[in-house]
């Protein structure tokens, strides 16, 4: 018997075996709502800080059937970086509730729509550390002050996601792909 190879993109929207990153946040975001999580751990999700990951986090993370093992532990090894990048995103992520994924509403594009400047894109798509984790959650909080509460948050998500272990998850290429939809709505408006 041959067994045959499939080789699947992060920002794939086709039904595959194995999870896409696309795939996994739009579970992740079904599961963002007051009436399926409870306003409780709602809020818990919004304080999640740096140095402490609540309770929340840990129930909504380690749950299989949101967020997969291997996009947890990638070669099957745990690891507090890949933790905190996917707390970094799910913070960011609750600002838009409730269901905060989409894949017709692009990320880049939302921003440069709404008047989001550029300064402060540049400092987005240049952070890393802590610096990006308060740059995503200020970019959120913008779209969600602005009436845009869902978005493709494939790239966003890679931009944390891509300093972890997790095959197929590029930051490079999220930079790119977030500065062209966001510099193509800026022109439009001008």
């Amino acid at each position: 018997m041959t067994e045959s190879v499939q080789s699947v993109s992060i920002l794939s929207e086709a039904p595959v075996a194995e999870a896409t990153l696309g795939h996994v946040l739009a579970g992740l975001s079904k599961r963002m709502s007051a009436s399926r999580i409870g306003t409780g751990m709602l809020a818990e999700l919004r304080r999640i800080a740096d140095d402490q990951l609540p309770p929340a986090f840990w129930r909504l993370y380690l749950n299989d059937s949101v967020i997969p093992q291997s996009w947890r532990a990638p070669n099957g090894y745990p690891s507090s970086d890949v933790d905190m990048a996917w707390a970094t995103v799910i913070r960011a992520m609750v600002e838009m509730t409730p269901n905060p994924h989409s894949f017709e509403v692009r990320f880049g594009k939302a921003l440069g729509e709404s008047g989001y400047s550029e300064a402060r894109f540049v400092r987005l798509v240049r952070a890393e550390g802590s610096s990006l984790r308060r740059e995503l959650r200020v970019a959120a909080a913008w779209l969600a002050g602005k009436g845009v509460l869902r978005a493709d948050w494939r790239y966003p998500a890679s931009l944390v996601l891509g300093s972890t272990r997790l095959p197929g998850v590029y930051r490079k290429s999220s930079i790119h792909q977030l500065s062209r939809d966001f510099f193509s709505a800026e022109a439009q408006r001008s």
